[in-house]
């Protein structure tokens, strides 16, 4: 990915919702579904702990000093080789202080695991399970079939080869993605099928909060479960305030 670009700029504004200019819109557009992209996006969700997002801060601005301090020759050689250094360090050290800090959690809540409570796949209503020689479906075909038989990871990998999945696709892939307890890549779909009002809005909604939920980023979740239960045309308004009460 073209270091120009600056696309982890980009990622983050999207991830802070804020508005991007037609240049970041179109690269984002082509860029969103890239492994770069998720694993950026990932690394974010993670760092919704305030001394993650401290050390990062720290780690960048340690990066933007040594370029500064640079010769503008050595600089113009070498600055996406130091960029991807330093990229790669705040990385490890997040990486380090996000085991550090899973296990002071573990240690000290023993809460109970509320995803695993409520969490119930999404019932597969726009594909009939097909029976046959396999080469001869299509990977919608094969997406829905290893989900229906709760093969989330075969699925996940027939969803991949999908061009231009719709909302629809992206839907029951975040499923997926919840099936096999990877809420970040889940969380990333939702929202995004929230913020598009698609045709699963009110579903995606739902299943928002539960990857909040399994990111210990249970305030978010509250904010949202509370507007689903104000609601009670909501798909999932019951499910959304028994889970309120507990978590409030």
């Amino acid at each position: 990915m073209n270091e120009e670009v600056h696309w982890e700029d980009i990622v983050a504004k999207v991830f802070r919702r804020e508005e991007l200019t037609d240049t970041e819109a179109s690269w984002w557009a082509q860029n969103r579904d890239t492994a770069e992209v998720k694993e950026e996006w990932e690394f974010l969700t993670n760092l919704h702990d305030p001394l993650l997002r401290e050390n990062r801060v720290l780690l960048k601005k340690q990066l933007q000093s040594f370029e500064n301090k640079q010769p503008a020759k050595a600089l113009n050689n070498r600055t996406g080789k130091l960029r991807s250094m330093f990229v790669r360090s705040w990385r490890y050290a997040a990486a380090v202080l996000l085991l550090i800090v899973a296990g002071v959690l573990i240690w000290q809540n023993q809460e109970a695991d509320y995803v695993s409570e409520y969490f119930e796949p999404y019932p597969n209503i726009i594909n009939p399970v097909l029976k046959g020689d396999p080469s001869s479906r299509n990977p919608i075909e094969l997406a829905m079939s290893a989900y229906e038989n709760q093969e989330y990871e075969s699925a996940i990998s027939y969803f991949q080869q999908i061009n231009a999945p719709s909302d629809t696709i992206r839907f029951y892939q975040g499923n997926a993605y919840l099936g096999i307890d990877q809420p970040a890549q889940a969380l990333f779909l939702f929202e995004d099928l929230v913020s598009s009002s698609s045709r699963f809005g009110g579903e995606s909604q739902w299943f928002q909060t539960l990857s909040l939920v399994a990111l210990d980023r249970d305030q978010e979740a509250v904010a949202i479960l509370e507007s689903m239960a104000q609601d009670e045309d909501h798909p999932y308004y019951a499910e959304a305030r028994d889970l309120l009460e507990k978590i409030k």
